[in-house]
Order: structure tokens, then C-alpha cells, then sequence
């Protein structure tokens, strides 16, 4: 239940897979961990077994020069997300500390959400310039929010990310109405503000 795989595909972007029991919190783990160690997510395709366990893959780069990461950060990785998986350390504090380091001084950018149904999922896209920890940032208002991502799409261009959720309540059903979803689309932009 606490354990993960990370194994790590050496190529031009690096190719990271993931393994593990697929749980509530284990992607927010994933992208704190990742986020706490300066890796920066290009693109995530995340799948489940039948029998529960999470096959997530990512293409990374260091988060902050887009240069390849340095082989002796996976050992952090995997040490911190074991350690989060198993509630031994609590990412936030230091990811909070790292992030502060890089925020832009002034307003934070306005995200622009927005969300329609697709079939069993509720689809979210969220639009604002890309920086350091957005991922995990995105991540934890998603999951604040009770939902459980099944699938995520990472698109940067001209420095906008342009990042689409696919997502069910924890329990399995969409939002549909068209007020859940303007609720949802106002408290995800309070999130990713604050």
C-alpha cells in the first residue's frame, strides 16, 4: 500500500513510470514528490488495472532549466514519495518553501477554467502561464475537490499551459449540472489563486 516504482527511461524528454496500489492521494503524492525535487511535468498519461494498481507514466525535465534530471534525484523521489505514501512526511511544508523561491512577486495570474461533460468523465481545463510546481498545484485543487483524475493531458505552448483533466467524483460519478460545474469552475480558480 506504501510502496511505489519509480523507474526512470533515460530518453529526450525522460520517460518516468510510476507503480503502485492506485489510491486516493497517490497522484497527489506523485506530484509533490516530484515537484519537492525540482521535476517538471510534460506530459502524464495515467492508467489503473483492473486489479488497482496505478501505471502512471510522465515525461519530465528538471523544472526549471528543462534540462535532464540528474540521476541522483530519482533516489530523492522515490525516498520522498515512499515516505508521503506512508504518511511518514507531510511534502507540503517543503514544497511550499521551494515554490515561494520561484513564485513571481505581484498578482497571481487569473487561471481560466473551464469544464463540460464527456461521456462518464467531467472534463477540466485549466489555462495560466506555466511555472515551477504547477502540476502538483493543479493536482491538489482537483483533489480538494473530491475528484479522482483518471486522466490528464499536458499541453505548453508560448509559456500558456493549457492542462486537461479527465475526472469523476471520488465514487465514481461525473459532475454534470450546468451550477456544479460554475461552483467547480469558481473554486478551482480560488485554489489555484491562493
Amino acid at each position: 500500500k506504501d510502496r511505489a516504482v519509480v523507474s526512470v527511461h533515460h530518453a529526450d524528454p525522460e520517460r518516468v513510470l510510476v507503480v503502485g496500489e492506485d489510491r486516493l492521494g497517490f497522484l497527489l503524492a506523485v506530484s509533490r514528490a516530484f515537484a519537492v525535487n525540482g521535476v517538471g511535468i510534460l506530459d502524464a498519461r495515467l492508467r489503473t488495472r483492473d486489479d488497482g494498481i496505478a501505471l502512471d507514466t510522465f515525461h519530465v525535465r528538471q523544472d526549471t532549466n528543462g534540462e535532464p534530471i540528474d540521476e541522483g534525484k530519482w533516489d530523492a523521489v522515490r525516498r520522498d514519495l515512499v515516505a508521503a505514501l506512508s504518511g511518514r512526511r507531510d511534502l507540503r511544508p517543503a514544497l511550499q518553501k521551494r515554490l515561494s523561491a520561484y513564485r513571481a512577486a505581484g498578482p497571481t495570474p487569473e487561471a481560466e477554467v473551464r469544464t463540460e461533460v464527456a461521456g462518464r468523465y467531467t472534463t477540466i481545463e485549466v489555462r495560466l502561464p506555466d511555472r515551477v510546481g504547477l502540476f502538483a498545484d493543479v493536482v491538489e485543487a482537483l483533489h480538494g475537490e473530491g475528484l479522482d483524475i483518471h486522466i490528464a493531458k499536458l499541453d505548453t505552448m508560448g509559456g500558456v499551459a493549457r492542462d486537461t483533466f479527465f475526472v469523476r467524483r471520488i465514487g465514481g460519478a461525473p459532475i454534470r449540472t450546468d451550477p456544479e460545474l460554475e461552483a467547480l469552475r469558481g473554486r478551482i480558480r480560488d485554489r489555484l489563486r491562493g
